[in-house]
């Protein structure tokens, strides 16, 4: 598919949208998850939080868990192992650098228990800057 295919593809989802690609930051190919509660975004830049089958992780550092998702194997079909949203740290990128990077598709959308589960973890953070609370929370201050 060509990237304006891509491109339009993309704006047409929604908020809790799962899209893969390659992640430079990341050095591999990675879910993320949109957050933006305005979508498309009218700036361009994408709030989203990367997947991770890394839970021991989140166990040893004592992350709070209501600043996490947890998603089960079987919840969608990416998922085959216990899978943490992380939303200790949402990245930000303009949309066309999403689409544009390797392995980019789109794979599926979020239930709405598990989006309102990332609302609230992103109301509990105390580390998610208030600029990009904003940009997640439809009713943030």
């Amino acid at each position: 598919m060509a990237f304006e295919d891509d491109l339009a593809d993309a704006v047409s989802r929604t908020r809790g949208a799962v899209l893969h690609h390659f992640s430079a930051r990341a050095g591999k190919t990675k879910y993320l998850v949109v957050l933006n509660h305005t979508w498309p975004p009218p700036d361009g830049l994408v709030v989203y939080a990367f997947t991770t089958t890394n839970v021991e992780y989140f166990d040893a550092a004592r992350i709070p868990e209501e600043t996490i998702v947890r998603l089960n194997p079987g919840d969608y079909t990416f998922v085959t192992a216990p899978t943490i949203i992380d939303l200790t740290r949402p990245e930000s990128e303009q949309l066309s650098a999403i689409v544009s990077s390797p392995a980019y598709k789109f794979v599926v959308q979020l239930r709405p228990d598990h989006v309102k589960a990332v609302d609230d973890a992103v109301r509990a953070s105390t580390v998610i800057i208030r600029k990009l609370k904003k940009m997640i929370l439809a009713d943030y201050g």
